[in-house]
């Protein structure tokens, strides 16, 4: 009865008024009818847990908000591992962050790895290169024997660039690793891969669009 008087005091002086719950106003059968039918006046929305690209857009909102910009591929890192609830994924932003400030330490993927490897760990632990390589030669209509090989054709080495950047991204393992995985490429090679990935997909929202795509298909 207080909650009815409160919704009407607060509806008739023109407030917002926001509701959540676990289910559309119709199926609230243990509220009065009154009440149901006042729920109904409003927006009713469906809220879903974000996906990657909101969760990477949260982190680096997040970042910009200290005052600092994080790169692409560490906020696909955090939000590609930490999906239990927005408040994690700020929790681990702000400590790594933190961990930075405190050890004047630059914003790599290897730190990131490292201050956040109780946290990332479990699940990079269950992702294979084979993985990525099977999603990214399909997107891309190429070969996944193409993606190992020595063949440098652009048709080949944009997919593969990409491969590279998104195991880098999504996995604990080293260039050198990575390298090797891909047809035997060395540090400098991964590494060049990763930079040109990144600094296209600061520019080409339909890039990162894929790569973020790929990384939550990879991911689930």
């Amino acid at each position: 009865e207080e909650f009815f008087h409160t919704f009407n005091t607060l509806h008739d002086a023109h407030k917002q008024i926001v509701l959540t719950s676990d289910g559309p106003p119709n199926e609230m059968t243990a509220i009065e009818e009154r009440l149901v039918s006042r729920f109904t006046w409003g927006v009713v929305a469906d809220l879903k847990a974000p996906d990657l690209e909101t969760r990477v857009a949260i982190v680096k909102k997040k970042a910009e908000l200290q005052g600092r910009n994080i790169p692409n591929e560490i906020a696909l890192l955090l939000a590609s591992s930490i999906k239990t609830n927005i408040r994690d994924l700020e929790g681990s932003l702000s400590r790594l962050l933190a961990f930075a400030d405190l050890m004047s330490h630059e914003l790599t993927i290897d730190f990131a790895q490292e201050v956040l490897r109780d946290q990332i760990k479990p699940d990079l632990a269950r992702i294979d290169i084979s993985d990525i390589q099977r999603l990214v030669a399909k997107h891309f209509n190429v070969t996944e024997e193409s993606l190992r090989g020595k063949r440098r054709t652009d048709v080949i080495a944009f997919p593969r660039q990409v491969g590279m950047y998104i195991a880098r991204s999504v996995t604990d393992l080293s260039f050198a690793d990575i390298g090797m995985k891909f047809g035997g490429r060395d540090h400098s090679t991964v590494l060049h891969a990763c930079s040109k990935i990144e600094a296209l997909m600061s520019t080409d929202r339909e890039l990162r669009t894929v790569v973020e795509d790929l990384i939550s298909n990879i991911s689930t």
